[in-house]
């Protein structure tokens, strides 16, 4: 009876204190507006960028500025900064970095440091030639919403940054603002934009900024090295049938360099789909099979040389380019032009018409005159002897 007595009266005191603070949350709501947490977000420096696990990493600076709230005791003093979410953040409160705060009547002023890595949506389907997106989310939790909202503005001693309205009129206390500071700078591959800053609602705001990947650099690192091995690999075809050791271990050497570097392109790429690098070795690599069949083929038979050298050169390695030149159109990128991808599809399939054809007329108009040119030396060789003559 003791204890049921005692549980009954820790239950009373708990609903005493919920319809407590029940009733503050009621005042605060009807009698306090929320005041205006304003936020100026600066990318400072990027440090890398992870595709494979979709990573941005580096600093990002945020001023903030505050008004002290004092209704009914709540957020009185508080340093808004310590409850200011950044839900994509992968770096944890250790990388959170507090500068010291300036008071200057009832506002108060400091920074917050992000130094680390941010989760991004990495869409690989266009790489190398890619633009991609990177996001920064910023929130303010319940209840701090209860006395709290998001605002941006401009720092008064930055010249690189401008806030708007929601009309697109500039002013101070902004719903969107821009940083240029980062607009055309290269780093870490990839051109840079301005990083925008909109007010999503009251109690978030989300920054974004887009990055143009250098497709020289993509293109040197990712697709050059497996094109000259396609390249070595094919060419094995021009030494002659009597070089089976260099043309096999050319090819060899190649197909295994080949798999190699394509195994290393799909460690760096995104899961998401597969980008036109991951395509390329793909397809490469079943060209390049059967690049090496070919030349079993043609030191095996030695009768159908010409035959296999055909197929290797005149059929599979322009289809190949075929073959990449649909999958690149099919993808519609933003930075590949539809007319281009065509374009480039269309002389493509011209090419591959002219290789047939070319290596068509060579094995069967040549290898025809070829054919009848030795018949009529063995024709000539078997003429009957002249009379007078005896064999030996």
């Amino acid at each position: 009876t003791s204890m049921a007595f005692h549980r009954l009266l820790a239950f009373a005191v708990l609903l005493c204190r919920l319809a407590d603070v029940s009733g503050a949350q009621g005042n605060l709501s009807e009698n306090c507006a929320p005041s205006e947490v304003g936020i100026s977000p600066v990318w400072v420096k990027t440090a890398g960028v992870n595709e494979a696990q979709g990573l941005l990493t580096g600093t990002l600076s945020v001023s903030v500025a505050w008004m002290d709230v004092d209704c009914k005791g709540f957020d009185a003093g508080h340093d808004v900064r310590l409850s200011l979410a950044v839900p994509n953040f992968a770096g944890g409160t250790s990388a959170r970095i507090l500068s010291e705060p300036m008071s200057k009547g009832e506002h108060t002023r400091g920074d917050l440091t992000l130094i680390g890595s941010w989760y991004q949506t990495i869409v690989g389907r266009c790489i190398p030639f890619d633009l991609q997106l990177f996001e920064f989310h910023f929130s303010l939790p319940f209840p701090v919403t209860k006395a709290r909202s998001l605002a941006l503005f401009c720092n008064a001693e930055s010249l690189d940054c401008e806030g708007f309205d929601a009309q697109g009129v500039a002013v101070d206390s902004a719903f969107r603002i821009v940083h240029t500071g980062m607009h055309g700078k290269v780093s870490k591959r990839f051109l840079w934009s301005s990083l925008e800053c909109q007010v999503i609602d009251p109690s978030s705001v989300t920054c974004t900024m887009k990055a143009q990947r250098d497709d020289v650099k993509g293109f040197v690192t990712h697709l050059l090295p497996g094109a000259l091995m396609i390249v070595t690999g094919f060419s094995a075809f021009l030494m002659p049938p009597n070089f089976a050791m260099p043309r096999v271990a050319t090819t060899m050497i190649a197909l295994m360099t080949f798999v190699t570097k394509g195994s290393s392109v799909f460690a760096e790429m995104p899961a998401d789909d597969v980008s036109l690098v991951e395509f390329f070795y793909l397809a490469g690599t079943g060209t390049m099979l059967l690049n090496m069949i070919g030349h079993v083929v043609a030191l095996s038979c030695p009768a159908k040389q010409e035959i296999a050298d055909f197929f290797a050169l005149q059929v599979t390695l322009w289809a190949f380019f075929v073959i990449l030149a649909a999958f690149m159109h099919s993808k519609g990128c933003e930075l590949l032009p539809f007319e281009e991808t065509l374009t480039i599809l269309i002389l493509a399939i011209a090419a591959f018409a002219a290789s047939l054809a070319w290596g068509s007329w060579k094995i069967f108009v040549m290898g025809r005159k070829a054919s009848l040119d030795e018949k009529k030396k063995r024709d000539e060789e078997d003429e009957p002897v002249r009379e007078g003559q005896t064999y030996i």
